[in-house]
């Protein structure tokens, strides 16, 4: 116990908003590093064209990256390569499967024989003859290091399985138009439940990509869906093409997902490069917090299933003040610090008796944002007898236990499914781990219940048992 007290002497004297910047790299990052690389220049130019990945890269860590050389790109037709470069969410998916969580040098890449890239996929791993290859792509030149992960380059772009769908083979181009099929766009054109969804693709310049050979998945909200944001919202997204475009790809997943694949998975990729929670509840189906009223809607060019909200992810939640009158949190414009949440939900009526006691109430009703891990009353019934009355009794103690609940920065559930740890403002790593579709966390195994609970200045997952640092055990 004396270890916590001496580590939360160092933590509390400095505000959570600072201990969040050490997450941050410290000197050149895997991007600098790429950039001076002749041989990386297009994969440079190609991540400069992203934005959420590349502000990633440039920050955080540590990544392991796989970077086509020049003449991989090369190697694609021009159609494709130009398509993808002018389409920022299948580059942006792209590149994210080129982007493995950790820090792994060739001999460690060697000694596995899968490893899971940022889309959450696998990326196979072979050897042949002392040759590594991820993919099928060998390894040309391997660990080029930098502050804040490994750059490994491969003579062959990677393609995720959605994408490779959608591209044809080299001097093919991309998916092209269907001439005699009933796409997308045709079912929603003769559905009255969608009128407001048509004019919204039709007002983003959507209508020729849905109308394409795909497939694709599509999270259709009905005209009740829509009416159910605020008419200044509303106005704000037709008037603006260019967000409203990045909203409907947020509903979007290439490939084609029935039903009855949905309930096996806990997250989907979006055309946005966003992670989309998926929950199934007494057989009721949501994807990002809305509701499936309707599933399985066939096209030719893939599958509808019709939601009763719009869903907005966290870029486009934090950019926009939007009210919505629904029950969905991952689908409404959060209105509440994660102190707000925590004292208006009898669930959590102990935790916020133990912020109190450990004096952490400003700080998570900070600016932000925080992931925070939060325990109902039942998961802190169940520590063993007296621990609970002992950490009250002793702030700076509860203040390191509870800081280990509490990560810097915003990870939907999404996010922490293709991550394998984080690291908390107690200064303790905390394991990730995905059992039987639910995401777990901590060496206990807690279990997240209920995920993505949005607030103003972060994210909650509502965990079943509280977590005790590794310094604790």
């Amino acid at each position: 116990m004396n270890r916590i007290i001496d580590r939360l002497a160092v933590a509390l004297s400095v505000s959570l908003l600072v201990l969040s910047s050490a997450v941050f790299a410290q000197g050149p990052t895997v991007v600098d590093v790429a950039a001076q690389n002749d041989d990386l220049s297009t994969f440079v130019t190609a991540l400069q064209a992203t934005e959420d990945l590349l502000a990633e890269l440039e920050a955080f860590g540590p990544y392991t990256i796989f970077a086509p050389s020049n003449e991989a790109f090369a190697a694609l037709s021009e159609a494709d390569l130009q398509a993808i470069l002018e389409n920022q969410a299948a580059l942006e998916s792209l590149l994210r499967y080129h982007v493995v969580p950790g820090d792994l040098d060739a001999e460690e890449v060697a000694g596995a024989d899968e490893l899971e890239a940022f889309t959450g996929q696998a990326i196979d791993v072979t050897t042949e003859n002392g040759l590594v290859y991820v993919e099928g792509a060998q390894v040309l030149t391997a660990n080029i290091t930098a502050a804040n992960g490994t750059i490994h380059i491969i003579d062959a772009i990677m393609l995720p399985a959605p994408l490779s769908e959608l591209m044809g083979q080299a001097g093919e181009g991309v998916s092209r138009p269907l001439e005699s099929a009933e796409t997308i766009i045709d079912v929603v054109s003769t559905s009255q439940s969608f009128t407001t969804l048509l004019e919204a693709i039709e007002t983003a310049g959507l209508f020729d990509t849905l109308d394409t050979e795909g497939p694709f998945t599509v999270f259709a909200p009905t005209n009740d869906a829509f009416s159910d944001l605020s008419p200044e919202a509303l106005a704000d997204l037709l008037g603006n093409p260019d967000a409203l475009a990045n909203v409907l790809q947020y509903h979007v997943v290439a490939g084609e997902l029935a039903a009855d694949d949905l309930v096996t998975l806990t997250a989907v990729e979006t055309l946005t490069g966003d992670q989309l929670s998926v929950e199934v509840s007494d057989g009721t189906v949501t994807v990002g917090g809305a509701t499936v009223i309707d599933s399985d809607i066939e096209a030719d060019n893939g599958l509808i299933h019709a939601i009763n909200a719009v869903l907005l992810s966290p870029a486009d939640d934090a950019e926009m003040d939007t009210e919505m009158d629904t029950d969905t949190a991952a689908a409404t414009a959060a209105s509440e610090t994660i102190v707000d949440i925590v004292v208006g939900d009898e669930r959590f009526s102990t935790l916020e008796q133990a912020v109190v006691a450990a004096d952490l109430t400003d700080a998570l009703a900070s600016e932000g944002p925080l992931t925070v891990f939060a325990p109902t009353n039942d998961a802190f019934a169940a520590l063993p007898d007296g621990l609970l009355e002992d950490l009250l009794e002793n702030p700076e103690a509860l203040a390191a236990v509870l800081s280990y609940h509490v990560v810097a920065g915003r990870l939907t559930s999404g996010e922490l499914i293709s991550t394998r740890s984080v690291d908390t403002l107690s200064g303790e790593s905390l394991e990730i781990a995905v059992a039987q579709g639910t995401v777990v966390v901590g060496g206990n195994a807690a279990e997240v219940t209920t995920p993505d609970v949005m607030s103003t200045n972060g994210v909650i997952h509502i965990i079943d048992a509280v977590l005790l640092p590794p310094s604790a055990q």
